[in-house]
Order: structure tokens, then sequence, then C-alpha cells
């Protein structure tokens, strides 16, 4: 990940902005909030514990879910994956894929559910009041009025 100053050299020719796929620290992700940039959150920015505690440390309303398909799903060995209660029928093989089942170890869009769960249990809310919130954060974001 490329550092909050880099991201932030230059910010004021941006109108907004996420910073996609957020592995880095607290202070970066408060510099980022600070500047007014969205922190994305996908399955690899809950892999550690650390990563957990960066994540209860970004505001709800400063933050977009990901799935970043197929690369950054949520792993069993994750730290977050106790907070995971979805799961999804999968088959080993692309070409053996039924209707309604994903590829194993391939992250597809309905991922974006597992990343719900995790984020709602780090903050303590429900999944439907994370996906109001980071929702609403995008549309603003990418079809806001120009």
């Amino acid at each position: 990940m490329l550092h909050a100053d880099a991201v932030l050299k230059g910010r004021d020719r941006l109108r907004d902005g996420v910073v996609h796929s957020f592995t880095g620290s607290a202070e970066e992700a408060r510099a980022l909030v600070d500047a007014g940039l969205f922190i994305g959150i996908n399955g690899c920015s809950l892999k550690t514990e650390e990563n957990l505690d960066v994540v209860r440390s970004v505001p709800l309303a400063s933050m977009m879910l990901e799935t970043d398909a197929p690369w950054c799903g949520v792993k069993r060995t994750h730290a977050g994956f106790g907070n995971v209660t979805t799961a999804f029928d999968t088959a080993k093989k692309p070409e053996r894929r039924g209707a309604g089942q994903c590829v194993k170890d391939r992250t597809e869009p309905c991922h974006i559910v597992q990343v719900a769960e995790i984020v709602a249990a780090l903050h303590g809310v429900e999944v439907a009041e994370v996906a109001e919130v980071t929702t609403g954060n995008s549309n603003r974001v990418f079809f806001a009025d120009e």
C-alpha cells in the first residue's frame, strides 16, 4: 500500500475518492479520512487482528465495502472469519460450477455480505446498517451529480 502522504500529495485536484483495498495502519486511515477520502474494506483488509483494529477505527461514514473479485475474499485463516455467518455452495473448478454456485477460492460479488458481516461485528451494529451506510457512501462518490 502507498503511504498516506503519497496518496494525499496533490489531493487538492480530487473531488472524492476511495483508497482501495486498504491494509494500512490506523494512523494512515485517520489521515486519509481527515482528508475526506473513503477507506475501501475487503477480505484483504480483514486478515490480521491488527487489520481488525484498524477497521474498528474507521467510521462507517468513511467506509466503502469491496470484494475486489476474484482475489480478496475472506478466507478461513483470516482473523475476521469467525464473524462470517453466510456460506456459499462452491464448485472446485469453474467448468463444474452449477447454478447458484461459486468457484472455490474465487471471490464473487455476492461475497460482499461476508465483508459486511465482519464490519458489523467490529462496529457492534447490524449488517443492514453497514450495508445502508456504505452503499450510501458509494452512491455519493460514484453516482453524485457533477
